[in-house]
């Protein structure tokens, strides 16, 4: 009687192979977010990210604040006036988030059937790192909003969403007040000033062999948004459709046209069951990696009518530590005897809207104290 071949004969334990799986599972899911193409790692990124080693799962991430000094004239020195550069800081908490897959099939006798289910494994876990990181990014960008804009039909624009009613739908009208809301900042209702945003710079090539660079905003929408936002005649008169060479240079997953020269629109659906995207006001709460919930959408809900929560960044949106490559393992002796293989993976990782915190007196009386720094709520009425 031949001795059983468990999985332990098949399981990889070779620590730079290991990192190799470990580093496909992590590239595959970030291409496949809904947010690959607005992370990077300094002040111009939508979403900062940064690298940590998870031994602590508090991260102070920050970002320069604006610099409002006269300088220094002729001969004076620089001693009284080094150190004005502020930074403004956030506190995001991070957790180790962790999924693993279980071969189904018994006595899987050859190594190329191994290798089909580890291949298999390491798609799964990388769509689920997908999947719940959007999650978490999409519902935290959403939620209490500090910039709000409201548009009605007659183009009364406010910050209140009771006063949307049927047939207030998303159109040009809302990308303009948006617009000009992000550049200039507003005061509301209230008489609070909302400082304005700063947008995403970014190089659209050579010209006389001197790099030209272009400063817009990007637009996240719904379905419901997209679909209203294709009948008004006035956006299809100001938009562009982006061509694959714009697509290189404004690389936005889903972008569909430049608006006005200024504001990229990307179409990035409504969260549904089966993937994250542009919330609702009836769309329900989230459990974060750290067990807080996050919701309270409701808020946003029209007079008799659901709404859209669409989604206008700029330069620091959100802020993102993780860890540069996930733990990856393989288990052949521990699962049914060792007849089945464990594949697992590991990582730390966390996000938080940037609302920066003022430390002291002086900067808690600043405009941009516990104001989303990057993110404007656009709410629309979906019929």
């Amino acid at each position: 009687m031949s001795a059983l071949i468990t999985a332990s004969a098949f399981a990889e334990k070779d620590p730079k192979v290991l990192v190799g799986h470990a580093k496909e599972v992590m590239v595959a899911a970030t291409r496949a977010s809904a947010f690959s193409s607005l992370r990077g790692t300094d002040d111009n990124s939508i979403i900062k990210t940064q690298l940590e080693d998870g031994k602590s799962t508090i991260v102070t991430m920050s970002m320069v604040a604006p610099l409002r000094t006269l300088g220094v004239r002729g001969n004076t020195s620089l001693d009284n006036t080094e150190g004005k550069i502020k930074r403004m800081f956030m506190d995001v908490r991070g957790n180790v988030i962790a999924e693993s897959d279980i071969s189904q099939n018994k006595k899987l006798l050859s190594r190329s059937s191994w290798q089909t289910f580890r291949r298999d494994a390491k798609n799964g876990l990388a769509e689920w790192r997908k999947w719940l990181t959007d999650c978490e990014i999409f519902s935290k960008l959403s939620r209490d909003c500090t910039k709000i804009t409201v548009v009605q039909a007659d183009g009364t624009v406010s910050e209140n969403p009771a006063d949307l009613a049927p047939g207030d739908t998303f159109g040009a009208a809302h990308l303009d007040a948006a617009y000009s809301r992000a550049k200039n900042g507003y005061t509301d209702a209230a008489d609070k000033r909302h400082p304005k945003m700063k947008p995403y710079r970014v190089e659209m090539g050579q010209v006389k062999g001197q790099t030209t660079e272009v400063e817009v905003f990007v637009m996240l929408l719904g379905t419901a948004s997209i679909e209203a936002l294709g009948q008004d005649p006035l956006y299809l008169e100001k938009v562009k459709e982006l061509s694959d060479a714009d697509k290189e240079k404004l690389p936005f997953a889903g972008g569909i046209g430049l608006y006005d020269n200024k504001m990229v629109i990307v179409d990035k659906g409504t969260w549904n069951e089966e993937d994250p995207g542009i919330v609702r006001s009836d769309t329900a709460d989230w459990t974060d990696i750290n067990g807080q919930t996050i919701g309270g959408f409701s808020q946003y809900a029209g007079t008799g009518v659901a709404t859209e929560v669409n989604l206008l960044l700029g330069a620091g949106a959100g802020m993102e530590p993780f860890q540069a490559v996930p733990d990856y393992g393989e288990d052949g002796t521990t699962i049914d005897s060792g007849r089945k293989l464990k594949v697992y993976v590991d990582q730390f990782w966390g996000f938080e809207k940037f609302r920066p915190q003022g430390k002291t007196a002086e900067e808690q009386a600043l405009a941009w104290h516990d104001e989303d720094y990057g993110v404007q709520a656009v709410i629309a009425a979906v019929v």
